[in-house]
């Protein structure tokens, strides 16, 4: 199956979101990050790819955000190694690992600097009652954390937060023009978590001020991801990935609610958390039959 409209309008909805918070909250914390091997290497096409973890998930990949895209990592204290040289394949920012391939360097010293996602942004396939009720968030280490340097807590398979869980809730078309003209209206819904009110009443207030802004819907072709996620060569730059998209989507209305923590389901399973739903309209304006 190929790329259609709505795959691309969903995946350039999550990254005008994630921009946005990074940019106007500043919403990251430029870190030295520390990378240990992991345990589980895989193989792609006969070649064996060796995994480095860090606990700081999710790093900002966004090069137009200062100090966002790591530029090279050094091994055991020596010189920087960039994309490409001495077996370093790639970096996935959402997952915060480091591909390596045809040497192992267990044991080593792999260190880079840049930026820590002070929210994570995840594309999410469950509603928000299995989110709340059914699974258990752990608050993602700082950089003052001793756990951070704990070989340990890179295997934990938690999830983290404070996250930002967006999810399309529904899609719906009506005649709008002469031509074959209709206008789009897509629902997506925006689960926020976060550690304490402060950050989450921040969070939600730039989201809502994104209400009847434009973002461009990027086709898929121009980003610099793998099939696995991970930049291989060009860096990401989100301000330079629109530049040259005509298709836009305007956000015509954004509500917020904070979510009630009456029920003894929130409360068993995830009783720090401060949590809030931010529901988007989203318009776009197409030809669907032409």
């Amino acid at each position: 199956m190929i790329t259609q409209f709505e795959n691309k309008l969903v995946s350039s909805f999550f990254l005008y979101i994630d921009h946005q918070v990074l940019k106007k909250g500043q919403a990251y914390t430029v870190q030295e990050v520390n990378f240990n091997k992991a345990q589980d290497e895989f193989q792609v096409n006969g070649t064996t790819y060796y995994v480095f973890n860090s606990p700081y998930e999710q790093l900002v990949s966004d090069a137009s955000i200062p100090t966002g895209g790591f530029t090279g990592i050094s091994i055991n204290s020596g010189a920087t190694i960039n994309l490409n040289q001495s077996g370093f394949f790639g970096i996935n920012y959402d997952e915060a690992q480091l591909y390596f391939t045809g040497t192992n360097f267990s044991g080593a010293d792999i260190k880079a600097t840049g930026c820590i996602k002070d929210f994570n942004v995840y594309l999410n396939n469950q509603t928000e009652e299995e989110l709340l009720f059914e699974t258990k968030f752990e608050l993602r280490p700082k950089a003052s954390d001793q756990v951070a340097t704990s070989s340990s807590f890179l295997l934990s398979k938690a999830v983290t937060y404070p996250a930002i869980f967006i999810r399309m809730e529904s899609a719906d078309g009506e005649d709008f023009a002469f031509g074959g003209l209709d206008k789009m209206i897509s629902n997506f819904r925006c689960l926020v978590l976060a550690e304490n009110n402060y950050s989450l009443d921040a969070c939600c207030s730039i989201l809502k001020d994104l209400r009847k802004t434009e973002f461009s819907i990027i086709d898929n072709s121009v980003l610099p991801f793998s099939q696995f996620g991970a930049i291989t060569g060009s860096a990401y730059n989100y301000d330079t990935q629109v530049a040259n998209q005509t298709d836009k989507a305007l956000i015509w209305s954004v509500s917020v609610s904070k979510i009630s923590f009456s029920d003894t389901r929130i409360k068993l399973t995830n009783p720090q958390i401060c949590s809030a739903l931010v529901d988007f309209e989203v318009y776009t304006f197409r030809n669907p039959r032409a």
